[in-house]
């Protein structure tokens, strides 16, 4: 379902203000949290309506919430609408992406290059070696999206 600005989720929670993008997984919203004082957030709608997509979503956004990194967003919630949508909520991080700097700046600085790939390597690294806090078992997690812009 495609979300309009202005409409509203979660009896009225969460307003959305704009289409961010479209991933294999869903559309992102940025939208705000009126809860929070209109704190803005992204939100992730999962496209697919069949039931393994369903919960895989939701597994997923359960053990995303479980997540605590400075180079990785926060879940916040996840919630299924009346009509059987279901959204991911998260932290907004706003800036560009890789691709709009380089089309504005051309390319980087060695040392900006290397400090970034760092933080995202960092990432990567906490997310492969996670331990799950509710087992204390090691759960390696796979981004499985992540795109050079």
């Amino acid at each position: 379902m495609t979300l309009a600005t202005g409409q509203q989720l979660q009896q009225g929670r969460y307003v959305i203000r704009q289409r961010l993008g479209q991933g294999g997984m869903g559309t992102v919203y940025l939208a705000e949290d009126r809860n929070l004082d209109g704190q803005l957030v992204a939100i992730k709608e999962n496209l697919d309506p069949s039931a393994d997509t369903q919960t895989q979503f939701r597994l997923t956004a359960l053990m995303l919430a479980r997540l605590s990194h400075p180079n990785l967003p926060r879940v916040t919630d996840h919630f299924i609408d009346s009509n059987g949508y279901q959204y991911l909520v998260m932290d907004y991080i706003a800036g560009q992406d890789l691709n709009q700097i380089l089309g504005q700046h051309g390319p980087l600085q060695e040392d900006v290059a290397l400090a970034w790939i760092e933080q995202v390597m960092a990432a990567l690294d906490y997310l492969h070696n996670w331990v799950n806090p509710t087992t204390g078992k090691g759960t390696p997690i796979i981004h499985r999206d992540i795109k050079p812009s």
